[in-house]
């Protein structure tokens, strides 16, 4: 398994404006976009995000990670009809012992 963060370089969104937070390489598949959605985006932006990704056959899918429900709202009313992006709400973790488990589906 290989990470690509910020900065790397690969065809897509990242050229048009926008550099996603990471990369998600398994071997053998197409890269899986990662997104940490921290604050809710202008509804332009987000819809703009939205509407690239949908024309960037480099990547599998995009999984956005947020700890705010507003945030959940925003993308997935932008997402709506893009089945390949998913949106993940995260429970806060803490420095001690806190499990990936606490990753959640809202």
């Amino acid at each position: 398994m290989k990470y690509y963060y910020k900065g790397a370089t690969i065809s897509g969104v990242g050229k048009l404006g926008h550099t996603p937070d990471g990369y998600l390489h398994l071997e053998g598949q197409k890269p899986i976009t990662i997104e940490l959605e921290l604050s809710v985006k202008s509804r332009a932006r987000i819809n703009s995000i939205i509407k690239d990704y949908g024309g960037d056959l480099s990547v599998s899918d995009v999984w956005y990670y947020t700890d705010r429900t507003d945030v959940v709202r925003a993308i997935e009313s932008a997402a709506k009809g893009y089945s390949f992006i998913k949106v993940k709400k995260f429970a806060e973790l803490s420095c001690s012992g806190t499990s990936p488990n606490t990753v959640k589906n809202n």
